[in-house]
């Protein structure tokens, strides 16, 4: 899922690229919308990315929504961090935004799938913020 501005449209590219179906939405504003559109893609075995704590934050706090997704499609939410080996520009945002510069090295990582199928909203919520709390 990718916002609808303009400058998210790289993003929905590289996803493209990477060969995952992309929905233009985020938590308030097409959010809701989207998420029968990446259940979906979940059910066909497809990869969906999405920004758990949202387009607001806090830091790796995740969204009621993302775990919704997880509960209606059957599957675990993985935990991903993306950061900068090199030199790069620091947004001074809440999510620590970065823009690698031209051949910056990027490391991506992984953490272990996060059951999300049982268990009240809150709690799941607390497994998931647990997890990328462990890889970040």
């Amino acid at each position: 899922m990718v916002g609808r501005a303009a400058y998210l449209d790289v993003i929905k590219w590289y996803a493209q690229l990477c060969g995952s179906p992309t929905v233009r939405g985020m938590s308030g504003e097409g959010g809701r919308e989207a998420l029968p559109a990446l259940v979906e893609a979940l059910r066909r075995g497809e990869s969906v990315w999405l920004a758990v704590d949202g387009p607001a934050g806090p830091l790796y706090v995740p969204k009621p929504g993302c775990i919704e997704l997880a509960r209606s499609a059957g599957v675990p939410v993985i935990p991903v961090i993306v950061r900068s080996e090199r030199a790069s520009i620091w947004t001074w945002r809440w999510d620590r935004t970065l823009v690698p510069k031209l051949f910056d090295r990027i490391a991506v990582t992984y953490g272990a799938p996060t059951d999300c199928s049982d268990g009240d909203t809150a709690a799941l919520r607390a497994r998931v913020q647990e997890a990328f709390a462990r890889i970040g």
